[in-house]
């Protein structure tokens, strides 16, 4: 039997978008390490003191501000597109769509409802195992009972707080068969 408990190893296709988004952003940190640590060579090297001179100083030099303030604030604006893409990807509305599982935190413990056609009561009740389709699309509806909770599964995707009288949603897509264990 295979477990799956890895954010670095997607078992759903909002996961896999999230890793994408991961990778983007470190993509993007190691490019910005790498400038800067080999600015940092390279002035260390190059403006090293001298005995007796005095480094070379100089203020106000707009062409150099504003590249120091137009560049951080294009790679922020661009991780912040990045990111709001991936979301709105990895949980779009809910728009009206009737849940394909309803969930509910108890102290210690998971109450499911598959909801069949005529209604939350008429499907079958489970509790603490999830039993769900691979390559469906699923919305999944999170309601507590009497505790403050949260679910996540890394492998599934994002994780989720519960909350007495707030219920939360997520979409699933499963795309591979296995357990996935939550944390």
């Amino acid at each position: 039997m295979d477990f799956f408990t890895s954010v670095l190893s997607p078992g759903s296709k909002q996961a896999s978008d999230i890793f994408v988004s991961f990778y983007i952003m470190l993509g993007v940190a190691v490019f910005i390490f790498a400038i800067v640590a080999g600015l940092v060579v390279y002035a260390t090297c190059r403006f090293r003191r001298r005995e007796g001179r005095e480094p070379k100083q100089f203020s106000e030099n707009v062409r150099l501000e504003v590249l120091w303030i137009s560049i951080p604030t294009f790679i922020v604006t661009g991780l912040f597109v990045v990111a709001v893409w991936i979301m709105s990807l990895v949980n779009p509305p809910v728009l009206g769509h009737k849940p394909d599982l309803i969930v509910v935190a108890h102290q210690w413990w998971w109450e499911l409802h598959y909801p069949g056609k005529g209604g939350p009561q008429s499907g079958v009740t489970a509790a603490n195992e999830f039993h769900l389709p691979v390559g469906r699309r699923l919305l999944l509806r999170f309601e507590s009972a009497d505790v403050i909770h949260d679910f996540w599964v890394p492998s599934l995707g994002q994780k989720i707080d519960i909350i007495p009288g707030h219920p939360n949603h997520i979409w699933l897509t499963i795309e591979h068969p296995g357990t996935y264990l939550g944390t």
